[in-house]
């Protein structure tokens, strides 16, 4: 249905009948020189990736990315291992002394179906 309207629009010479584009970046709007240095830059970007074989653009949008997490990701270790650092008191002793001991557990008290085979547990069950 599209293509029949724009087929019927450029039959009829309907632009011819539009008015120009008006705007700040419009030919002869005050920022026009954006739009002509981004369509250079476009021009110049699609050159270059028209003539580079897709599997070096792989490789280098993959190392770029790569070094990108890298950057963004960088010093998180060094932080924490700053922050432990700060909270231990400097007395010389190891952290794993530092912590209070812990009681010894309670034992458990064997259930009713203990020593059975699970085999038996399931029939049970049913």
């Amino acid at each position: 249905m599209r293509a029949e309207i724009l087929h019927k629009f450029l039959e009829v010479d309907g632009w011819e009948e539009v008015e120009p584009w008006s705007g700040p970046y419009a030919p002869g709007g005050e920022s026009e020189w954006i739009a002509e240095r981004f369509a250079q830059y476009m021009q110049l970007q699609f050159n270059f990736i028209s003539r580079t074989p897709r599997m070096i653009l792989v490789l280098l949008t993959g190392g770029l990315t790569s070094f990108i997490i890298q950057l963004l990701h960088r010093g998180k270790g060094k932080k924490e291992e700053k922050v432990t650092r700060k909270l231990l008191p400097r007395t010389g002793v190891s952290p794993a002394t530092t912590a209070a001991p812990v009681a010894a557990a309670a034992p458990v008290p064997e259930s009713p179906s203990a020593g059975k085979s699970a085999k038996k547990q399931k029939q049970r069950k049913k």
